[in-house]
């Protein structure tokens, strides 16, 4: 039991905290002045140079004023340049074109990086709109704030992006057709032997690379004690190598041997076969290809049984991974219709695809799934699936569609990286009184903030739309749901029912058959694990 005086200390620690980050804030925004005013010098002494040149002066020998600060911020500070160039980027854009930002920062309520954050969503609005642009995406965001949402970045650029859309809906269009230009891979050098390597795809060629990875990489074999993340690294360098990656017993990265230098895993195809998807690597492939799914990330189906064909004698021998398979594409789409303007079309983990993006991925691809979604709500709620603790697939699926994101406010871990949680806690003992299984009792959260909600004192309550307000001692904030299928819905006002009817002459939850020890040998997925 807590004291009053702890919570009394608990309060004046929540707002000594507070206080500190809103002058920090404030602090930004002080440095943002000083270092506009650096600027200013630097361009008075290029001037003032420019004015002293002859007039056989090249241009190239001009210094750029920023340049010279950036240079002056590492000499004085001893901060990095890459941190120097975003502190003065930032000063200048305030000063330029973006004063609301500045103002909202000497506020305390926007901090440097969400400050750095807008100012990149609207950097290439037209001047003439520029000013009317950068107060809108203020005042929006301030506004959520107030009515206790706290956004993720992405949610963030979103929403910055859709105000932008609606004052320069001409420029947007242009944007969107710019934006694969960005396109790219870039490969950086890191300690210890590794290096990073970050990419940036149009949606439709994220949700092909996504599958042909996930079907390489395919299941852990007995003895292999890679996660999934470290199995889809090795089958990207054995899609490039066309070798098997060899793996230590405890999960460890051994490097790649020749195909033909040790006998492969069952199942897989041999050499440069296997990577140019001919020969016999093609004929395993093509049964691999009927198991995947770019939407749901499912392994191929051949390489899940080359997994399962490993004996146990593997844990003590290195592992040749079975990620040679070579699967034929076959991607799954979401198509979302509401009944309002075109329909959208979504990969599910690399999002909004255009139609003739995705018909040159199924020009490439053999076969595909589409999928149409009803938009309305609780059109998979219903019968006995709403009195079982265990999440019905299609409905997880649905969910996690709905939320795009931990619900958990400020967190952006993927949907469908997260458990499904039941807003309300299901009722074992007596499910009918509360705690349904249905759409609108279900939210994603992530492991952390799963944890987190099943063990503090924080309470949920779902509202209209899929916002969910949560309480924190004194504290009520909102979330909203981000995935495809609420951003369809902005147009929906009809729900369909959500609670369903009672299944006739069933006692609910009784049923031996769907008891914890009889899901498990089904191997249903459990969306919503013990002990939450």
């Amino acid at each position: 039991m807590i004291c009053s005086g702890s919570a009394a200390d608990g309060v004046a620690a929540e707002l000594l905290a507070s206080e500190v980050l809103f002058a920090e804030n404030r602090a930004a925004a002080a440095r943002c002045r000083g270092v506009h005013a650096l600027v200013e010098h630097h361009e008075r002494q290029l001037e003032a140079r420019l004015q002293e040149m002859g007039p056989g002066e090249p241009d190239w020998s001009r210094l750029d004023p920023i340049d010279h600060t950036c240079q002056s911020l590492v000499a004085t500070t001893g901060v990095t340049y890459s941190r120097a160039s975003d502190v003065v980027g930032l000063a200048v854009d305030v000063h330029a074109w973006a004063p609301a930002v500045l103002d909202a920062m000497e506020s305390g309520l926007l901090c440097e990086r969400i400050a750095m954050l807008l100012c990149s969503r609207i950097r290439d609005v037209d001047p003439s709109l520029s000013h009317e642009v950068q107060a809108a995406v203020v005042e929006d965001y301030l506004k959520r704030l107030h009515r206790g949402e706290r956004p993720n970045r992405r949610t963030i650029s979103r929403h910055a992006d859709n105000v932008v859309a609606k004052i320069d809906p001409e420029g947007e269009a242009e944007r969107r057709r710019d934006a694969a230009f960005g396109r790219g891979v870039r490969f950086r050098r890191e300690d210890r032997g590794m290096c990073t390597m970050t990419a940036r795809l149009p949606a439709a060629a994220g949700a092909v690379l996504a599958e042909r990875i996930d079907a390489f990489a395919g299941k852990a074999a007995p003895g292999d004690r890679r996660t999934l993340s470290q199995r889809r690294a090795d089958a990207l360098v054995a899609m490039a190598t066309g070798d098997h990656v060899v793996v230590d017993p405890d999960g460890g990265y051994r490097g790649t041997s020749a195909a033909g230098s040790a006998d492969p895993t069952p199942g897989s195809a041999r050499g440069s076969d296997a990577a140019r998807g001919g020969g016999n690597g093609a004929r395993t492939g093509e049964a691999a290809g009927s198991g995947a799914s770019a939407g749901d990330g499912a392994p191929a189906a051949a390489a899940e049984d080359a997994a399962g064909q490993r004996g146990a004698d593997g844990a003590d021998d290195p592992v040749h991974a079975p990620v040679n398979v070579s699967p034929l594409l076959r991607p799954r789409v979401t198509v979302i219709a509401n009944g309002v303007g075109a329909p959208r079309l979504e990969f599910a983990r690399t999002g909004e695809a255009a139609l003739e993006t995705l018909t040159r991925l199924l020009e490439s691809a053999k076969g595909a799934t589409f999928e149409l979604v009803d938009t309305r709500p609780g059109t998979h709620d219903g019968g006995e699936s709403a009195y079982r603790y265990r999440i019905p697939p299609d409905l997880a699926r649905r969910v996690r569609m709905r939320d795009g994101t931990c619900r958990h406010p400020g967190c952006a871990v993927p949907a469908e990286s997260c458990d499904i949680d039941h807003i309300v806690p299901f009722n074992h003992s007596d499910p009918s009184s509360g705690g349904l299984t249905i759409e609108k009792n279900l939210m994603c959260m992530c492991r952390r903030h799963h944890r987190y909600k099943t063990f503090s004192d924080a309470h949920y309550e779902y509202l209209d739309g899929g916002r969910i307000k949560i309480r924190f001692g004194r504290h009520v904030l909102t979330t909203t749901p981000t995935g495809p299928l609420a951003r369809a819905r902005g147009f929906v006002t009809a729900p369909v029912s959500p609670r369903p009817n009672r299944p006739p002459g069933r006692s609910p939850g009784a049923s031996s058959e769907d008891g914890p020890e009889r899901s498990r040998r089904r191997g249903d997925h459990d969306d919503d694990p013990p002990p939450f």
